[in-house]
């Protein structure tokens, strides 16, 4: 595991601790602990249990789905839907870094909103889906009935870990699957945009991912804008891009569901485009508008999501280096090793539900049933010599077998859990004994 690129993270770690440099040395830390740890299980399990809560929370509910990627605001937008006071303020994240960031200063009584917070470094905050309940009479008035829920979401296609990949994969695509309707409210910054609508690429790729054949579930889809000084005509801003960039490059036009989802927003921008002002806006308007919009009314059908290559990847490099550890310790008859990583290698596989886990996990099972089945004829077999050689057993045959024995008896209960009845019942070995 001590690699080269391990000892020289090390020797730049150092190298920052001795220059007084804290945050390079606690980032070069933090990257050194994904080099030895790329896949934090413990977080996995916590993502999915947040995400579980979550899932039942929303289950049967009409929701408005914040998509977008990390820096368009999407907590930010979540309190402003919320009816949170906001206000611009400095944020110095180094000696020589200050940071422009819009925080809450007068929150709601909604205590929904205190699991929802944003970061002023673009870092995304929120790693499981948070669901916030608006009751109506917050933002209209006391006259006002009904409720609507708003749930801020994970970076999907965010570069926010493996972790939270594995959790939109599973969990938090299968609680919207299970909502009544779905309706989405896709966020674009001014910032995130680009030269070449990096952007808006971006946005429609984790709507592309997200949802399938969008192209006839564009009418669920509703744009706002963060970001954008309040003269910027988004329509021609956008227009202009795709006749400068879009149409002049193969590949980006060869993108159908791209193209599409550009079209859609150059069409339901050519009116008017919704820019979100968190400080100075009102989210009566947006909260009507929402109201009035249609949704997905078969999220079960729609929502799909798989991991990105880079996920599987790490996934699969863990599973097959869980199973070398494995085989290496069965071999040295080490059972407490050997089911320490069995339990892992289960974890990961009950998490991530991965074919290819699932597979190293049952070879890792074989492989340990043949290594004691295999010991266990070899020690039967030399015992039946013993026996029935000329000089008999000697103490020395004796000890061996009942060492043997008394092996089969320790690991009953550490590997039962996952052999079964595949494990060696010591009472054959004793039986052995009597036949003999």
């Amino acid at each position: 595991m001590f690699t080269e690129e391990i000892r020289l993270t090390l020797q730049d770690v150092n190298g920052s601790m001795h220059s007084d440099n804290i945050l390079s040395a606690v980032h070069l830390l933090k990257e050194l602990i994904r080099k030895i740890r790329p896949l934090n299980l413990q977080q996995i399990q916590r993502l999915l249990a947040k995400a579980e809560q979550a899932a039942a929370f929303i289950r049967d509910k009409e929701i408005v789905l914040l998509v977008g990627s990390t820096g368009t605001e999407k907590s930010t937008t979540v309190h402003f839907l919320a009816g949170s006071k906001m206000k611009k303020i400095q944020v110095q994240v180094t000696h020589e870094t200050v940071l422009e960031h819009i925080t809450v200063v007068e929150p709601t009584k909604n205590s929904d909103l205190n699991n929802v917070t944003s970061n002023p470094q673009k870092k995304s905050e929120t790693h499981c889906i948070v669901p916030v309940t608006v009751q109506l009479k917050d933002i209209f008035g006391p006259h006002e009935i009904g409720e609507i829920t708003i749930c801020d979401t994970p970076g999907f296609c965010d570069t926010v870990g493996p972790e939270t990949d594995i959790a939109n994969a599973t969990v938090v695509i299968e609680a919207f699957q299970k909502c009544k309707s779905v309706k989405i409210l896709a966020l674009s910054s001014l910032k995130g945009l680009g030269d070449r609508a990096q952007g808006i690429q971006d946005l429609a790729h984790i709507l592309i991912k997200m949802i399938s054949n969008i192209e006839d579930r564009l009418d669920a889809i509703h744009y706002a804008f963060t970001k954008y000084p309040s003269k910027t005509d988004i329509h021609a801003y956008i227009l202009n891009i795709k006749e400068k960039v879009i149409d002049q490059d193969p590949l980006l036009r060869s993108d159908k569901a791209f193209v599409a989802v550009l079209k859609d927003l150059i069409r339901k921008t050519m009116k008017k485009a919704q820019k979100i002002d968190p400080i100075y806006g009102d989210p009566k308007f947006f909260i009507e508008t929402l109201q009035r919009a249609e949704g997905i009314t078969f999220p079960e059908e729609a929502f799909r999501f798989s991991m990105s290559p880079d996920t599987q990847k790490t996934i699969s490099n863990e599973a097959q280096r869980y199973e070398m550890s494995i085989r290496c310790a069965a071999k040295h008859k080490n059972i407490d090793l050997v089911k320490y990583y069995l339990d892992i290698l289960k974890v990961l596989k009950d998490l991530t539900k991965e074919g290819f886990v699932k597979d190293a996990y049952e070879k890792c099972l074989r492989f340990i049933s043949e290594n004691i089945e295999e010991s266990c004829s070899v020690v039967k077999e030399k015992f039946a010599r013993a026996f029935e050689s000329q000089d008999g057993l000697r103490e020395g045959d004796v000890r061996e077998y009942k060492t043997f024995l008394e092996y089969i008896q320790a690991i009953q209960k550490p590997l039962g859990g996952h052999l079964e009845s595949g494990l060696v019942s010591p009472t054959a070995l004793i039986q052995n004994i009597q036949r003999t």
